[in-house]
């Protein structure tokens, strides 16, 4: 499997201007403020749910695929835990305000692996056959990173142990749809076979991920100035750190077994690990006393960039 640089990065490019929509109604005040929370509720409770199941019931079940499901887990569980070592250890020798320390490090290491990891690959990917069985492997990253934002996470920005949910881990609209989708897949049942009709509805409402999370980017671009994104230097080192030391790392993790380990896992991993910065930290920092205003530039900021240092890191694969 190899990728072009020239086609990743016209594929992402695109996909980026499925932003513009938004990014013009917010500067027009014909969106809110308000409207992008909403649209963020439309995703993560009803859109993002269906193209998880969706995907599993896309790809029938082979005994591959469990090793295969492992492998992700361990190497998602991984690379948040090395790279959550690493960005502490970097900005602990910063003088920094503790809770900017905090949405840094946690911004340097958590992915946008469901607004942006899942119409990155559904984009670069298009048409294969295996496409399906990636969105399985992104399910599962996205339900690692769940478990592990709810825990080390939250507690990383906010300070506090008591933050920290396991409930909230568990009892997600991604967690419990990876749940629901599991057994099916692997008793083999497809949903076509009860309802063509209700099985194209459910396609229907996960494909709209795609530009529903692009829109919601483009609002968020539209509401700070690209100056004061690009304004501050931990910024540009949190960038350094999401975009091109995580998916090295990952490669690095991979590497030594990159015989034995199928080349659909081993995109999906260097992919969603060079995604930018989860668009939840800036909701995270909202709701937990974290540095807010940096959370969005790291996060808009690791978006940008993005368009640039995923076309190099694809040249890995």
């Amino acid at each position: 499997m190899s990728l072009n640089f020239f086609e990743v990065l016209l594929n992402i490019s695109i996909l980026m201007l499925l932003g513009v929509p938004g990014f013009i109604l917010r500067k027009t005040n014909v969106l809110k403020s308000q409207d992008s929370k909403s649209l963020a509720v439309l995703l993560l409770y009803i859109t993002q749910p269906f193209l998880i199941i969706m995907s599993f019931q896309g790809k029938t079940y082979e005994r591959e695929i469990l090793g295969s499901l492992g492998i992700i887990a361990i190497g998602s569980i991984a690379i948040h835990l090395i790279m959550l070592a690493i960005a502490y250890f970097v900005f602990s020798k910063i003088s920094l305000e503790k809770k900017q320390k905090g949405v840094f490090t946690f911004a340097s290491t958590f992915a946008n692996c469901g607004y942006m990891g899942i119409p990155v690959i559904s984009m670069l990917f298009f048409g294969k056959d295996y496409l399906a069985e990636m969105l399985i492997y992104v399910s599962v990253y996205i339900t690692v990173f769940n478990v592990i934002n709810w825990t080390v996470g939250i507690y990383i920005i906010s300070g506090d142990k008591r933050f920290i949910s396991i409930k909230n881990a568990v009892l997600n609209p991604a967690t419990i749809a990876t749940l629901i989708a599991l057994p099916l897949f692997f008793a083999k049942i497809n949903l076509s076979s009860i309802s063509v009709q209700l099985t194209d509805a459910f396609n229907l409402l996960g494909n709209m991920t795609t530009p529903i999370s692009m829109i919601i980017i483009g609002l968020k671009l539209a509401e700070m100035p690209f100056k004061e994104i690009f304004s501050s230097k931990y910024v540009y080192l949190t960038t350094f750190l999401k975009l091109i030391v995580m998916p090295l790392i990952m490669y690095c993790l991979l590497l030594p077994f990159k015989a034995d380990i199928s080349p659909v896992v081993i995109a999906v991993l260097l992919i969603i690990s060079a995604m930018p910065t989860a668009a939840n930290t800036v909701a995270n920092a909202d709701r937990f006393g974290g540095d807010s205003l940096n959370a969005a530039k790291a996060m808009l900021c690791s978006t940008i960039l993005c368009v640039l240092t995923l076309p190099v890191i694809t040249l890995l694969i």
